[in-house]
């Protein structure tokens, strides 16, 4: 009686365990006499994990690698600013100085003439500069005119061209208690081998201006170049 008590609950206890071993998806679990529970095979050992992470490491190293050569062409397409210091590049040659303007011209284009000096001194801003400026207030008589005016004038150093515009000009007429204004264009070209600048000229009254064409003055200038 007791060996079959025994026998049926053996039966109960091996068919218990066939039914968890059936029903349990858990990763199975071995044993080692060293080190206890091991993992099976959904575990990652220590081992792996650290292969894992040296791969990730070189791939790193590779990407930031590629990316730096990537930034390196296309810093070699840009074409590199010029900040070299303006003061370490060689001047440039201009025939700076005083210049006294001879100027000649015909009022209203009859034979009426007039003839006058305009000084003025041409300027670089820096010896680098490839031009000479200067603005200035001039005045000077003209058939016993008093005239004055503003006075911008620029000289290219490597063409030698010359332009000047004259504003804000009054002509004041004695013994004649008239003023009449007037405006200005000067012209020229530097001849370096005749050491001077010459060219066209003329003085006009202002559009809207009362006076009609009255005072008109064409004609042409020289001076010689500043030593």
């Amino acid at each position: 009686m007791k060996l079959r008590t025994y026998q049926h609950v053996l039966a109960l206890v091996v068919l218990s365990l066939a039914s968890g071993c059936a029903f349990d998806s858990r990763p199975s679990l071995g044993w080692d006499k060293h080190a206890g529970l091991i993992p099976g095979d959904a575990e990652v050992s220590d081992a792996e994990a650290r292969d894992a992470g040296l791969e990730a490491d070189a791939e790193g190293d590779v990407d930031t690698e590629a990316d730096a050569a990537m930034e390196a062409a296309d810093a070699a397409d840009v074409p590199d600013a010029d900040t070299s210091d303006a003061s370490t590049r060689p001047p440039v040659s201009c025939p700076t100085g005083l210049y006294a303007g001879q100027f000649a011209c015909r009022v209203n284009a009859v034979p009426v003439g007039a003839e006058f000096e305009i000084d003025f001194t041409l300027e670089q801003s820096s010896p680098q500069s490839p031009e000479a400026r200067v603005t200035t207030p001039i005045l000077f008589t003209a058939s016993g005119a008093l005239m004055v005016a503003d006075f911008a004038a620029r000289l290219d150093c490597s063409t030698g061209v010359f332009h000047a515009d004259i504003t804000n000009g009054f002509a004041i007429l004695v013994p004649l208690p008239v003023i009449v204004p007037f405006v200005g264009v000067v012209d020229g070209d530097v001849d370096r081998g005749a050491g001077a600048v010459a060219g066209d000229w003329k003085f006009e009254l202002p559009p809207g201006s009362p006076f009609g064409t009255l005072g008109t003055c064409e004609g042409t200038w020289h001076a010689a170049l500043p030593h």
